[in-house]
């Protein structure tokens, strides 16, 4: 009888960051900017992800192995993007939130307006679900890296580790369009901690540890709620020719420290309560993130910000609405998730949704 090496902290990670995404989408009254709250849980939550998914990048050691890990991204990762990709016009078309004006005023079909819509789908898809985008781009990237190590290690340790800068330093492309130099710095950092098999944190802390890790968190989160605004989430096209060298490092290194910390305490939290029932089931849930974050997404887009939001908030600026609004935020973000994981758990053994929807291959 074989024993499952899975090592379960991991997805417990991935479904406290999952959670933490769905509540940053969630909790803001307005769509335009995000809460000092929000701000903080930015820091974190996607850039974590992109670690965690370059540690997990396989070794490549021919190019049988190059096209191998190809067709599995391909069902891991391009298939979902598609499948979603395909429900989310749907769904916009159908006017279910209005994307584009499809139809007149005499409710006749504009059709010169629907094919304008199907011509730029992609543009819209690849978009909206930027996450999976960038995703498949660093896997495929991380795997022509991950085949120069093999071929002779120092060289291809040391382009992994000046990749960030040259990724930054290239003029404004696609794979900047959708964050993709932005958050490659994490992917790689990922792969260096599998690489080196670095031990970032250890089993047992004294006190003045434990304190200064609190410190140092708020320090972040402080720092974080400033220099964080909504409209950098991310950008970094031309991030050389436009900002001074020392802002991109303080940047750089002020996520980096959220990611840290993030792991940090998610890892003190797991090694504590790892034998408990609801943490072995949190580490069952965070299998099935891809699902939850592309189902959301939808969700999000076609009837939470047009038709549940405006009911839930009330404009204000006072201490009681901040509270209120974030109090909100947090129930509603845990009733999307536990719903959207049990349509995923009941769905999981239908071939088609598995397939199309989980990226889980034949």
């Amino acid at each position: 009888m074989s024993t499952s090496t899975r090592d379960c902290s991991w997805d417990f990670f991935k479904c406290v960051l999952m959670f933490f995404v769905i509540f940053g989408h969630f909790c803001p009254a307005s769509a335009t900017e995000w809460t000092p709250v929000t701000r903080i849980v930015g820091l974190f939550a996607m850039p974590s992800f992109f670690f965690i998914s370059g540690h997990f990048q396989s070794e490549i050691q021919n190019l049988q192995a190059f096209v191998t890990k190809l067709k599995k991204t391909f069902y891991r990762v391009s298939v979902p993007l598609l499948s979603w990709g395909l429900v989310y016009v749907l769904l916009n078309l159908s006017k279910v939130c209005p994307f584009i004006e499809l139809f007149s005023y005499s409710d006749t079909v504009n059709q010169q307006a629907v094919v304008e819509y199907f011509k730029y789908s992609p543009y819209y898809i690849a978009g909206f679900f930027w996450y999976l985008t960038t995703l498949l781009l660093c896997i495929v990237i991380g795997s022509l890296i991950s085949w120069c190590i093999s071929i002779y290690r120092p060289l291809g340790i040391g382009f992994l580790m000046i990749s960030p800068i040259v990724f930054c330093i290239v003029s404004p492309s696609f794979v900047e369009r959708y964050n993709f130099s932005f958050v490659w710095l994490f992917y790689a950092l990922g792969m260096l901690y599998r690489q080196f098999t670095i031990k970032l944190f250890w089993n047992s802390i004294s006190k003045f540890q434990r304190f200064f890790f609190i410190v140092l968190s708020i320090f972040v989160a402080y720092v974080g709620t400033q220099l964080h605004p909504r409209y950098t989430f991310y950008f970094t096209p031309n991030v050389i020719g436009q900002s001074s060298l020392l802002f991109i490092i303080v940047r750089f290194a002020l996520y980096l420290l959220a990611v840290l910390l993030a792991m940090f305490w998610m890892t003190r939290c797991f090694r504590r309560y790892s034998d408990s029932h609801w943490v072995q089931q949190l580490a069952k849930y965070g299998r099935d993130t891809l699902f939850i974050y592309c189902s959301h997404v939808v969700f999000l887009d076609t009837f939470y910000r047009p038709y549940i939001l405006p009911h839930l908030y009330v404009e204000g600026t006072s201490w009681e609405s901040f509270v209120t609004e974030h109090l909100i935020g947090l129930l509603v973000s845990f009733v999307v998730y536990y719903v959207l994981q049990m349509i995923c758990i009941h769905c999981k053994k239908i071939t088609f949704v598995s397939v199309c929807l989980m990226g889980n291959k034949v």
